[in-house]
């Protein structure tokens, strides 16, 4: 006779959580899901309680693989959404970044249109003293420059639409990713009252060695 000895249960695992435009500390990396594996052999010790009948052994037996397949499937999923919170975090990184740079650019442009508005008080106080040939190649100058300037704002205020887009869709997956959190908890708490439920109905039961090599031979 062989008796199925207890199982580790499978740890609890907690995927991590984001905030929308926010970088959360990193939290030290949680036990992963432990695979059950088949009961090492013992010895048979006096008949207390009734043999396994071959259905039971057989159930058993399948409760083992299917605990097995989950905390891989688990192990996997929690894999998938670590490097999915690191590439979010990459990418807040990187907008913050380019949020960063835009507003060193609309200072330039603010200090620039400043500049111009005071070039442009200089030029109307200057012109009446200069030449007729003189004021148009200024004021052909400074037009020419306040042209460049729109481009420049332009291109500015063109970008904006642009980040929003990026900003909302990161807004999306972050969303998508803290909508998964609780599902995957679930999950793995689910597989350990099926560990759970393994250690009560078959660990440590008595079998018969014969029923398990038919059952093995598919019989």
């Amino acid at each position: 006779m062989k008796r199925l000895l207890p199982l580790i249960t499978a740890a609890l695992m907690l995927p991590l959580g984001l905030q929308a435009q926010t970088t959360p500390s990193k939290p030290a990396p949680k036990p992963a899901a432990k695979a059950q594996k088949a009961a090492a052999p013992e010895a048979a010790a006096p008949a207390k309680t009734p043999l396994m009948t071959r259905d039971e052994l057989r159930a058993c037996m399948k409760q083992v693989e299917v605990n097995d397949t989950e905390a891989k499937a688990i192990n996997a999923a929690q894999a998938l959404r670590n490097q999915e919170r690191d590439e979010l975090l990459k990418s807040e990184e990187a907008l913050k970044q380019v949020i960063k740079e835009r507003a060193a650019a609309l200072a330039a442009l603010n200090q620039e249109r400043a500049d111009m508005l005071k070039a442009g008080e200089d030029l109307k106080v200057k012109l009446p003293t200069v030449k007729k040939e003189e004021a148009e190649v200024m004021i052909a100058a400074y037009n020419a420059q306040a042209a460049a300037f729109d481009v420049k704002a332009d291109t500015y205020n063109k970008s904006g639409g642009a980040i929003k887009e990026q900003t909302a869709a990161r807004e999306v997956r972050v969303d998508k990713y803290n909508q998964g959190k609780d599902a995957l908890v679930a999950r793995a708490e689910a597989h350990n009252r099926s560990v759970e439920a393994w250690k009560t109905n078959c660990a440590d039961r008595r079998y018969d060695e014969a029923d398990e090599i038919a059952i093995k031979a598919g019989k």
